[in-house]
């Protein structure tokens, strides 16, 4: 583990560390002929209610509360039942979404405070570790070492969320790691929120994989 620069250690405020659990499996479908023409309003919203509702798999719903986390996820009929078009829709999406990361994005961390600091945000080639740089600094989070996602502000009895002093909005993600640190990023809108979470879950979900097989 890449010990952590005091400047980036303390973005979440404290958190117990929630129970490991297993990351969603998504279905890769057969590669199909690249489309014509970009995909309808239908088939983009269609693909955008598949990341949501992928999500939302992963929910937890005991007791009321609805904090997602890496959950597993058994609705592969969902993108079986996918029309062509909304299939195309949703791998451009992940693939948008890979490009972005690999090459690095600003994205903005929480701070207990209650402000917010732009920190660039990417993920390796070989999409199993995250990297936060801030002033220079990098520091580096296996997407094994992350425990659960704490999608909003309805964190409820999640242990994950236990003692976080960072205040939530419904863009919030935040991240619980295996060092008992939570980290927790404001993203720009509730479709750029839903996209982090899913392909972060279904790629830790592959590595998962890798290292079982």
């Amino acid at each position: 583990n890449v010990r952590p620069p005091a400047a980036v250690e303390n973005f979440g405020g404290k958190s117990a560390a929630a129970a490991p659990v297993a990351a969603p499996a998504v279905p890769s479908p057969s590669p199909s002929p690249a489309a014509g023409s970009a995909a309808g309003d239908g088939s983009r919203r269609a693909a955008r209610d598949f990341l949501r509702d992928d999500r939302s798999q992963g929910s937890q719903s005991d007791g009321g509360r609805s904090t997602s986390s890496l959950g597993s996820r058994g609705s592969s009929s969902s993108w079986e039942d996918m029309s062509k078009e909304q299939r195309v829709e949703a791998k451009r999406i992940i693939k948008e979404f890979v490009k972005s990361m690999v090459k690095g994005r600003e994205l903005h961390v929480a701070l207990p405070n209650g402000n917010v600091r732009s920190v660039t945000v990417s993920l390796t080639r070989s999409l199993d570790i995250l990297k936060i740089k801030v002033s220079g600094q990098t520091r580096q989070i296996r997407l094994l070492d992350i425990d659960e996602l704490v999608v909003g502000t309805d964190t409820g009895e999640s242990q994950a969320c236990e003692g976080l002093e960072t205040p939530l909005d419904e863009l919030s993600v935040t991240l619980a790691l295996t060092t008992q640190e939570c980290i927790t990023f404001r993203m720009g809108d509730v479709e750029q929120r839903d996209t982090f979470v899913m392909c972060l879950s279904m790629f830790q979900g592959e590595v998962r994989q890798k290292m079982g097989s």
